[in-house]
């Protein structure tokens, strides 16, 4: 099939959870060309769109240890999916079959937000399925133009930020922070030119690279994008004396395969497992406090 002239073009950021996609798309939503959802039942703006179309389509998924969304049932993904259309889109009625709720609800939504329609969802790199399908939403939808950003962090900093926010151990991130980004080499290899990968760390404290971002995507004129960012050092978890995690050789071999070299770590502290169990233990009982609260 020939493709004709392209109609509107969808970009998705790629990355895993506190790697700066919400910096990213904050910035790239400067430019008047490019907008993403106004309703969403996530925060940032993040509508896990392919996984829901993975769980509603029987493909495979994998536990995430930041999700408390995902994995999903049919069911569930297919009423989540009917609300994001009927939310954000004012002519569309929601169809029968399942493939066509899918793949026809995301040309809708690209259609109704372009020229540029531009969505991050960090829980998307993590699922094999979901990569698999935007392949497939490309071969269906020739007329739109995908392209994909992957954006990778020094994951120390990352999983450090996931334990501050959530206290999530890093023993636990750290198997998922691999997992998504070996997903983002195997990807780069099958979308080849139509991905480009940037570093937060670039992204944050070098002009050009957000200018190169730019350029990727076709847009014209920066109209102020980028003039958000601000320079992070990054490394804070040096300073918290109580910080013992000790990455494994896998992630420290896949970091250095974006340019990361091996950082010193600390000593392991005695007491980084009670801090460590007790942090965890903590963030279960205000996740039960709040499934509590929102039950009555």
């Amino acid at each position: 099939m020939t493709a004709g002239p392209r109609s509107a073009a969808c970009v998705l950021i790629l990355s895993d959870k506190s790697s700066g996609s919400s910096v990213l798309q904050t910035e790239l939503r400067r430019h008047p060309q490019v907008h993403g959802l106004a309703h969403t039942s996530h925060q940032e703006g993040e509508t896990l769109f392919w996984n829901k179309a993975a769980a509603l389509l029987g493909r495979d998924q994998v536990t995430i240890a930041h999700s408390r969304a995902l994995p999903m049932d049919a069911q569930a993904a297919r009423t989540s999916l009917e609300d994001l259309c009927r939310e954000n889109l004012t002519e569309f009625a929601i169809p029968a079959e399942d493939p066509e709720l899918v793949f026809g609800g995301w040309r809708a939504l690209a259609l109704a937000h372009g020229p540029v329609f531009l969505e991050k969802s960090p829980h998307h790199l993590h699922y094999r399925s979901a990569l698999d399908l935007m392949l497939e939403a490309e071969g269906r939808n020739p007329d739109l133009a995908f392209k994909y950003l992957g954006l990778v962090r020094n994951p120390i900093d990352t999983l450090y930020s996931m334990w501050r926010r959530w206290r999530i151990p890093p023993e636990r991130t750290q198997h998922d922070w691999v997992r998504a980004y070996e997903n983002l080499h195997m990807f780069a290899r099958e979308v080849g030119e139509r991905l480009q990968i940037v570093r937060y760390e670039d992204l944050v404290s070098e002009g050009a690279t957000m200018a190169k971002v730019c350029d990727f995507l076709g847009l014209e004129g920066q109209h102020g994008v980028g003039s958000g960012l601000r320079a992070s050092p990054g490394g804070s978890w040096r300073a918290d004396g109580g910080f013992g995690f000790q990455p494994s050789r896998g992630l420290l071999a896949l970091a250095e395969s974006f340019g990361y070299e091996a950082p010193t770590m600390k000593r392991h502290p005695l007491m980084w497992p009670l801090i460590r169990t007790a942090g965890h233990a903590w963030r279960q009982v205000r996740l039960g406090l709040g499934r509590l609260l929102r039950s009555r």
